[in-house]
């Protein structure tokens, strides 16, 4: 009785871990005369239970889920409230800045269980990246910013700007996929932000989009693709040009700038483990491949999985077929990264998957084959050989 009635009862967080701020939320919505502006809610969930049996504005409230967007209305004032957990983002300060805060909570209510602020007419926005993409006649992608640069093992931060053009025709949901230079997707990350059944012709929508980097993800400039699909049917919107004709269906966003991050305490790993010390301070981990089969003429995918532990020398990467009979022919000479990110140039400890395409030669001999690295030193020499698995090379 003792621990339960008065040591955790009295435990100021259960406050907020029994939805005490979104009750004061209720309270404070029941209070305010709302006609003629729009309300916007953030809160942990969509359309969140609590206020709906707590108040009689439920039905008038359009909803933040996890804080991950800010929209302005087409005309008229806008009501923001913001609770305790799930608080004003950050990168809404200067868009809000002209905003006016309201009334604290009663008295039932600590002064944090949430922010409220009134913002009289929509600002003028000055979006860093204009794109004007339009996707389906529904909704079209303003521009985009990436506010800083992101890091392997971490996120990249993205905010995209749409705007509501027409009333939608289906449940979209927002996707971005990172990318590389070779097209290879590194993640995706579905980003609901502001669902659909809320959008209003004329609305704009500020998302705020974190697009995970996995661990060893190499320095450089990637790009996101981004675009709508439909959550009941997984179809994608189609983008239209400025004639109304079929564009694709996403956009690309180029320049998005990833740095080099620390090794992961725990090392993912590798669909095919090695564990091999290659050369002084450079170990293979393992690698992961594309199938068993290949035709000639057709590009393949390799990625080799790199653990540095101090300074490395100059080394180059080769890749070949060996026949049966022990004929070697080679595919590829290279650095990692697709020939951008040289061993020698590596700021170690660093964790590094290190991507390749081959190209397989059109006339190249059907057969099977091993796929072999080597890897040479400063001098040419073979310092290190790993067999990567059978490749059976089909005729086109």
């Amino acid at each position: 009785a003792q621990a339960y009635f008065l040591d955790w009862a009295g435990e100021p967080q259960l406050l907020y871990e029994t939805d005490g701020d979104l009750s004061a939320v209720s309270e404070f919505l029941n209070r305010q005369d709302i006609d003629g502006q729009s309300v916007y809610v953030a809160a942990p969930h969509y359309r969140h239970p609590t206020v709906a049996f707590l108040s009689d504005k439920y039905e008038a409230v359009k909803w933040l889920p996890e804080s991950n967007a800010l929209v302005l209305p087409p005309h008229g004032s806008a009501l923001y409230i913001y609770p305790h957990n799930s608080p004003q983002p950050p990168w809404t300060a200067d868009i809000l800045n002209g905003a006016t805060p309201l009334g604290m909570p009663g008295p039932r209510f600590p002064e944090d269980a949430f922010t409220a602020v009134q913002l009289e007419a929509p600002p003028v926005l000055d979006i860093p990246n204009p794109l004007n993409a339009n996707f389906g006649g529904t909704t079209t992608l303003l521009g985009y910013e990436i506010p800083e640069p992101g890091k392997a093992g971490s996120d990249l931060p993205l905010l995209l700007y749409w705007q509501v053009d027409a009333p939608p025709t289906a449940d979209y949901q927002p996707f971005v996929q990172l990318e590389d230079s070779q097209g290879h997707r590194w993640s995706q990350v579905e980003a609901l932000a502001y669902p659909a059944g809320q959008w209003q012709p004329g609305e704009t929508i500020i998302q705020q989009v974190e697009v995970p980097i996995p661990p060893g993800a190499p320095p450089g400039d990637y790009q996101l693709r981004v675009g709508l699909f439909d959550q009941a049917t997984a179809e994608r919107a189609p983008r239209l040009d400025e004639n109304g004709n079929y564009a694709g269906d996403a956009v690309l966003i180029s320049g998005g700038p990833i740095e080099a991050g620390p090794i992961p305490r725990e090392l993912p790993v590798p669909p095919f483990a090695i564990d091999d010390p290659a050369a002084p301070n450079l170990e293979l981990l393992g690698y992961e491949r594309g199938s068993h089969q290949v035709y000639s003429g057709d590009s393949w995918g390799l990625a080799l999985w790199w653990l540095a532990t101090g300074p490395l020398q100059p080394y180059t990467i080769n890749l070949d077929l060996v026949a049966a009979s022990g004929d070697t022919t080679p595919l590829l000479e290279t650095q990692p990264a697709y020939d951008t990110y040289p061993f020698e140039t590596w700021q170690t400890p660093r964790f590094v998957i290190d991507r390749q395409t081959l190209t397989i030669p059109a006339e190249f001999p059907p057969g099977e084959y091993r796929l072999q690295m080597r890897l040479l030193d400063g001098n040419g020499e073979t310092v290190y050989t790993a067999d990567l698995g059978p490749l059976q090379v089909e005729a086109t």
